[in-house]
């Protein structure tokens, strides 16, 4: 076997087993949260994704929220919503952030157009179309940890 084919196979194997590191943002103005609606299944998400290599939590949410809704806001507006939660496989640790805005949403410098609508939701009272179609239903750790009820 090649020693080059051989170590980038035991690379790639290591990989998709290593425990993977997400950023979710839960974008806050007035009581309202940003969510937006996926392409690929027409469920609703908060913006934020799979954090880079050795990339610090708080670097990946603003990262992942300029990519994928046009927003830029300074890494030091992000406000930990506690430590990074593992998820009972331990392959997941989901890291939640706020942060506060105040202007509009363009989605235009998302690469992989993921999200195709973007909507603001009352976070006391979010809507039932929203709540019956969340990307993730259960175990929500932004929704949780900002007490919304879902």
């Amino acid at each position: 076997m090649d020693k080059d084919f051989r170590k980038g196979f035991l690379k790639c194997a290591s990989e998709a087993t290593a425990s993977q590191r997400v950023a979710a943002i839960g974008v806050i103005n007035k009581g309202k949260i940003l969510l937006g609606k996926r392409r690929d299944n027409d469920k609703w998400t908060n913006p934020g994704g799979h954090l880079e290599g050795s990339e610090k939590p708080q670097t990946g949410a603003q990262r992942e929220l300029l990519e994928e809704s046009g927003v830029d806001i300074s890494v030091d507006k992000f406000i930990a919503l506690g430590k990074g939660e593992k998820m009972k496989s331990n392959k997941l640790t989901i890291y939640p952030f706020t942060v506060k805005y105040k202007g509009s949403v363009s989605g235009s410098t998302d690469p992989d157009e993921e999200i195709k609508q973007w909507r603001w939701c009352d976070m006391k009272n979010m809507p039932e179309d929203v709540l019956k179609n969340l990307h993730v239903p259960k175990q929500n750790v932004l929704f949780d940890r900002l007490g919304i009820k879902y």
